[in-house]
């Protein structure tokens, strides 16, 4: 579906590109099907391995826990299990506003109130598994847990956005020209 979607939107672009231009030079190679579903599991990954990694090393050394990798995954993995559940609603919701044609997503305005709500719940219950793994623990801290999850959540933010701004500036490499020839073609 994801495939079809983001075709779709490729060839629309294409075709306004060319449309005014004349000039095939301008068509957009974006990656679709598998390579598209292999980078973007790639960046859930990383994102998801950066919070257990800081989380992790936020119980063990700021807390003082001596506690296993594979017994805080078990743990994270356990207070994130909800978002499961929010996952399929979500998914569902969005297949059923999802429009029949994508020329008129600007009019069709609940599938993206649908997705970006499911982003931002999906993302709030994920921040709360992340701040509950790591305050709720049996033994006696070597700081108050509260500042532990404050400055695990600042010590991600700093990762993510140093790595995550990498990969939008490779992005926009890669992509610059379809914006400059739609920037061109609308001026």
């Amino acid at each position: 579906m994801g495939n079809r979607i983001l075709v779709t939107i490729v060839d629309a672009a294409n075709g306004f590109l060319n449309a005014f231009n004349q000039d095939t030079s301008s068509t957009a190679a974006i990656p679709t099907g598998f390579s598209l579903y292999v980078r973007l599991l790639m960046i859930v990954l990383i994102y998801n391995a950066i919070f257990a990694l800081i989380g992790f090393l936020s119980r063990k050394y700021l807390i003082g826990e001596n506690i296993s990798l594979s017994n805080y995954l078990n743990q994270l993995g356990s207070y994130s299990n909800a978002m499961l559940i929010a996952d399929v609603i979500s998914i569902v919701l969005l297949w059923v506003t999802i429009p029949a044609d994508f020329s008129t997503i600007e009019t069709n305005h609940g599938f993206i109130y649908v997705f970006i709500f499911a982003l931002s719940l999906l993302s709030l219950m994920w921040s709360i598994a992340f701040i509950g793994s790591i305050l709720i623990s049996a033994n006696k801290a070597k700081m108050d847990k509260i500042y532990v999850a404050i400055i695990a959540e600042i010590v991600v933010g700093i990762v993510l956005f140093i790595i995550f701004k990498g990969v939008y500036s490779s992005v926009a490499a890669n992509y610059s020209s379809l914006g400059t020839s739609l920037i061109g073609v609308l001026s």
